[in-house]
């Protein structure tokens, strides 16, 4: 697909102001038809500060957590009956929108007198010049730039937090945001003055035109806007051909600006320049490199995901491999002269390499307590030691399922964890564990799999035939 969809965050306020449940399943199709090429932008208020001067600088405009979630969403919207929860989100969704148009009501209400007298300082010769971007005189382009910056810096001191100051020299200012939409507001009623119009539409109809010059406006920084609007594709058009005019940046192929929307959410989670170059990407400023490959291998559901003790240690809190076998050297009550208890102790002394971790394998302290006690015993300390306290934090279990989830939502997840941390974030993926695993390169691949086994829902003992925690456990598997 050639082209992105961008999703402004007042579109979609405007969409879940009446009937958000229903307007919203029907609007948001397409997110669900093309999840990859589907993008949400920073609200208006996050950006005005972005000065995009280059195609290279688009990706500061993308949202990466609202992109995630509007996919979510769009998937969820398309369900039914509607998934338990969905009507009272988009409820409140609802009530949220309704909340913000009838303030942007009011300050339409407020803008308008301002704007229309000001379209009415052009004569019919200027406006013409100005509309189709020839022979325009520099007494035009002085007086369009003097309300310009007139009605910008209006724009920043309604929107932005309180003692934030943004650059308003001219030169820097045709990059903002807020320039680029007080000129699309400023084309708008100067096509109402053109075509000899004196009062503008019944206010929730010019409310909802405000909205469209967002997308007007937005649409300057990529290839435009397609819409059946014929005057907001005036203005979108005649916004594009006064920036280029003026020497300004104007968004060119759509294709572009998604690759820059990639970066954006392939890289930083929250608003910043992420400092990606083309070939790889960051999800944090020190984090791994990540190539471009695997991200467009992991679209395409050809990643399997494969987990670790980190992931229940990182939030729920659970012991990682060391500490476990300590907690099952004193659930089972080993000896001081224990060779488990002993080798224990030296591994916490030994100072790990980086890039090899520790000197000696924890498995084997597994593979001494098994020689002092039954195999039995030592695993059903495993499953105790395991045990999560009440109400364990699951968010990070809950990214890694939402990220190993392909383009048609199965998971795809291995995990040599023994706890169940992964179901209840998932309850409705299926699940196995040995001796009898599924085929990772059969077709239909697919669930939560546990490689080296399971405990029980009581976290009292193994619930697998096969449970591998001791080197000798290893060996066999």
């Amino acid at each position: 697909m050639r082209y992105a969809t961008l999703c402004v965050t007042m579109s979609l306020v405007e969409v879940r102001k009446t009937n958000a449940l229903s307007t919203s399943r029907e609007s948001l199709q397409i997110v669900v038809q093309y999840p990859q090429q589907s993008y949400a932008l920073r609200r208006t208020d996050e950006m005005l500060g972005e000065n995009i001067t280059s195609a290279d600088q688009t990706h500061v405009l993308f949202d990466y957590e609202a992109t995630i979630y509007l996919t979510d969403l769009s998937r969820r919207l398309l369900k039914l009956p509607p998934p338990a929860g969905l009507r009272e989100e988009m409820a409140e969704h609802e009530g949220d929108a309704r909340l913000i148009m009838a303030r942007l009501t009011g300050e339409v209400a407020a803008l308008e007198s301002g704007l229309v007298s000001a379209a009415k300082d052009f004569t019919q010769a200027e406006l013409t010049q100005i509309r189709r971007m020839k022979n325009v005189a520099d007494s035009t382009r002085r007086k369009l730039f003097d309300l310009l910056k007139e009605t910008t810096g209006s724009f920043i001191r309604q929107n932005q937090e309180p003692g934030r100051r943004a650059p308003m020299l001219l030169r820097d200012a045709m990059g903002l945001f807020a320039f680029r939409y007080s000129l699309c507001m400023l084309l708008y009623y100067m096509e109402w003055v053109r075509i000899g119009r004196q009062t503008g539409k019944k206010l929730p109809l010019r409310v909802n035109d405000v909205v469209d010059m967002q997308l007007a406006a937005m649409g300057t920084f990529f290839n435009g806007v397609l819409s059946a609007d014929e005057n907001l594709q005036i203005v979108s058009n005649t916004a594009r051909g006064v920036l280029r005019g003026f020497g300004a940046y104007v968004g060119g192929l759509a294709r572009a600006a998604a690759a820059a929307g990639e970066r954006r959410r392939r890289g930083r989670c929250k608003s910043g320049r992420s400092g990606l170059d083309r070939s790889h990407m960051r999800f944090l400023a020190n984090g791994p490199s990540i190539p471009d490959d695997l991200l467009i291998a992991r679209d395409a559901g050809d990643v399997i995901f494969f987990c670790g003790a980190g992931v229940s240690r990182h939030r729920a809190g659970l012991p990682d491999f060391l500490k476990l076998g300590g907690d099952v050297i004193d659930l089972l009550g080993a000896g001081q002269k224990s060779l488990a208890r002993k080798l224990f102790r030296r591994i916490k002394e030994l100072e790990p390499i980086d890039g090899v971790g520790g000197l000696i394998a924890t498995d084997r302290i597994f593979s001494l307590l098994e020689r002092e006690f039954e195999q039995r015993d030592v695993q059903n300390a495993v499953a105790r030691a395991i045990k999560p306290a009440d109400n364990p934090d699951l968010s990070a279990h809950r990214t890694l399922i939402d990220l190993s989830r392909g383009r048609d939502g199965t998971v795809r997840l291995v995990t040599t964890n023994f706890d169940l941390l992964f179901e209840e974030a998932a309850p409705s993926v299926a699940c196995s564990g040995p001796p009898v695993l599924p085929d990772p390169r059969a077709a239909g691949f697919g669930g939560i799999v546990h490689l080296h086994g399971r405990v029980d829902a009581d976290y009292s003992r193994p619930s697998d035939e096969e449970f591998i925690v001791s080197s000798a456990d290893f060996g066999r598997a």
